[in-house]
């Protein structure tokens, strides 16, 4: 086989590993929402350090809100990966790490504590 061929060759065989290699790997989204199973509203469970919202309500094109326990705040969400985070501005509000897909429960992170929530 001519040597031109052979590193023709050998540079699709590289390029379609590489192409492969990344097909595992979480979408970043950003201002579109996410995980479709996020979506809808979630009630406070309990809490740690300090007042969290009662209802928190995530939809589909990336916005939410905070009802409730004295909250009535939009703001907006973006995932990446398992970790969803929640702004209002420019400043990021919370976070929920380790999202599993489906999940009926999350923990919100904030900068006193965090809240524990679950669907309906």
């Amino acid at each position: 086989m001519p040597l031109k061929t052979y590193i023709m060759l050998s540079l699709v065989l590289l390029l379609a590993v590489g192409m492969g290699c990344g097909a595992g790997s979480s979408p970043t989204t950003t201002g579109t929402g996410g995980d479709s199973s996020l979506y809808g509203q979630w009630t406070l469970v309990s809490s740690t350090g300090g007042a969290y919202p009662l209802r928190v309500t995530f939809n589909s094109n990336g916005t939410g809100s905070y009802t409730g326990n004295g909250f009535n705040t939009s703001f907006n969400w973006s995932q990446s990966g398992s970790t969803v985070t929640i702004t209002t501005g420019a400043t990021t509000a919370a976070t929920i790490n380790n999202w599993a897909t489906g999940s009926n429960t999350f923990t919100l992170n904030g900068v006193n504590g965090s809240g524990v929530y679950n669907r309906g």
